[in-house]
C-alpha cells in the first residue's frame, strides 16, 4: 500500500483522498456523486497494478461522478 501511496496515488489528483487510520487494514471507499459511500473494497491482497487498474476503471475522469478514499 505504501508503494501505491508514495508512487501512484498523486496521479489520481482530487479524485483520490488518502486517509491514515491506525490499526485499520487498507481499504478503498468508493463515493458516489453525492459523496455518499457506494462501495468499500479491501486492498489487503491487492498489488499496486491492481489498485491502479481498478481506479482507472471505476473513477470518473473529470465530471466528479465518483471519487474514492484510500484508508
Amino acid at each position: 500500500m505504501r508503494e501505491f501511496i508514495e508512487g501512484s496515488a498523486e496521479a489520481f489528483g482530487e479524485r483520490l483522498e488518502v486517509k491514515y487510520r491506525q490499526g485499520q487494514k487498507p481499504q478503498l471507499v468508493m463515493l458516489n456523486a453525492a459523496d455518499e459511500r457506494a462501495e468499500t473494497v479491501s486492498l489487503t491482497t491487492w498489488d499496486v497494478d491492481t489498485i491502479k487498474e481498478y481506479l482507472n476503471e471505476n473513477l470518473a475522469k473529470e465530471d466528479g461522478a465518483a471519487s474514492a478514499q484510500a484508508a
